[in-house]
């Protein structure tokens, strides 16, 4: 029985997939066109982060080390692209005007980033408020963690739990960010971390403050290591 309502949860959610993308098809984040998350000429306008200057906080090539910026139970971060052109306008439409569908397109920036987490990680999203989840629908993180996991095999857990729904991190100064987010974070009861390994999983990165505070609460838990991943980097 178990077995059948997952399949029939899988059909549904195939089912429900191709009748949104009829009604309502694909949008380029960066020209408005329908028929694709991002159209072939506006696909060429991403800035990749490729090559970095640290492998800890992982700046563009040529650009400073921000690493005195994390915190210290992070152990490695790591972002796909830059927070500008199309990628910022498909996270600002996924993250708050309910294109959720996004996630797969986004997350695929991600998937070739994983392997230099190294072996046996699992991927924790970094949670939202229950009062923010209402507002919003959903949490953008975890449908960015679940398209990962599903195209690299990568198991999703969810082991932490926003305890204070904190203001917003937009406009905030790095010291008020890092201000923002202590204590904001508590463990799922039940949760087994001890030894264990997690890349954290995000969409965009400004100071890590939210990561670095999330990566503390992994760490107070017994993890052994915690790394972080998000679709873009605002600097």
């Amino acid at each position: 029985m178990k077995l059948l309502r997952q399949r029939f949860s899988r059909t549904g959610r195939r089912v429900t997939g191709a009748v949104v993308n009829t009604i309502f098809p694909p949008r380029c984040a960066g020209c408005g066109h329908r028929g694709s998350w991002v159209c072939s000429l506006c696909a060429p306008d991403i800035q990749r982060i490729d090559e970095v200057s640290c492998q800890r906080c992982a700046v563009p090539l040529g650009e400073r080390c921000v690493c005195f910026e994390l915190d210290g139970s992070l152990e490695m971060l790591r972002a796909a692209a830059a927070y500008q052109g199309w990628v910022r306008a498909a996270i600002i439409s996924f993250k708050y005007e309910g294109e959720r569908a996004r996630s797969g397109h986004l997350g695929a920036l991600a998937t070739e980033l994983l392997p230099a987490f190294g072996d046996n990680v699992s991927l924790v999203p970094v949670p939202l408020h229950p009062r923010r989840v209402r507002e919003r629908g959903y949490n953008q993180a975890a449908l960015l963690a679940e398209a990962i996991g599903r195209a690299c095999g990568v198991r999703v857990e969810r082991p932490i739990l926003r305890a204070v729904a904190t203001r917003r991190q937009v406009g905030l100064s790095a010291n008020e960010r890092a201000q923002n987010v202590i204590d904001a974070f508590l463990i799922s009861p039940g949760s087994r971390l001890r030894d264990r390994r997690f890349v954290l999983v995000d969409d965009v990165v400004t100071t890590g403050a939210t990561l670095g505070a999330c990566a503390r609460t992994l760490r107070s838990a017994g993890a052994a290591w915690v790394g972080a991943l998000t679709i873009a980097r605002e600097r």
